[in-house]
């Protein structure tokens, strides 16, 4: 894929969108990925980076705190490096968390048919309602837009 990439021409690079993961917690190993993710897609710019299976409350702090790759990453969004910021994780409550204080613009949240149906209403029906109030689209398995 990253080959493809390379070879698109300056017009068609306009018309795709590019989503890498990243997996910097600090800053010092963030710039290095960074500008490794830009040298091997030869672009000047990644529309959506996202923070890999951050996992725990304590490894955003990380990634969020003092010396932590976000503040990379948002220096970057400000040089327009980087369009927007997002996070994976398995953790609905930690996503819920991060949507309701904004610090993030996309979340990839892991969803199993075989996890706990409770849990999951329980997250629909009062998290990812008030964030879909506040403009967000979630993509539910069965197809629908809350």
């Amino acid at each position: 894929m990253s080959q493809a990439i390379r070879q698109l021409s300056n017009c068609q690079r306009g018309r795709i969108v590019i989503a890498t993961q990243f997996f910097a917690r600090c800053q010092d190993r963030a710039r290095r990925e960074l500008d490794q993710q830009l040298k091997k897609l030869d672009t000047s710019w990644i529309d959506v980076l996202t923070f890999y299976y951050v996992e725990t409350e304590n490894e955003w702090e990380t990634v969020s705190g003092k010396g932590g790759a976000l503040g990379v990453v948002l220096q970057a969004m400000d040089e327009g490096v980087i369009r927007f910021v997002g996070l994976t994780t398995h953790q609905r409550k930690l996503a819920a968390r991060r949507a309701k204080r904004k610090d993030v613009s996309l979340l990839m949240i892991r969803y199993n048919a075989a996890h706990l149906l409770n849990d999951f209403r329980s997250l629909t029906s009062q998290e990812m309602k008030r964030i879909c109030d506040q403009g967000a689209r979630i993509h539910r398995t069965s197809g629908q837009f809350l």
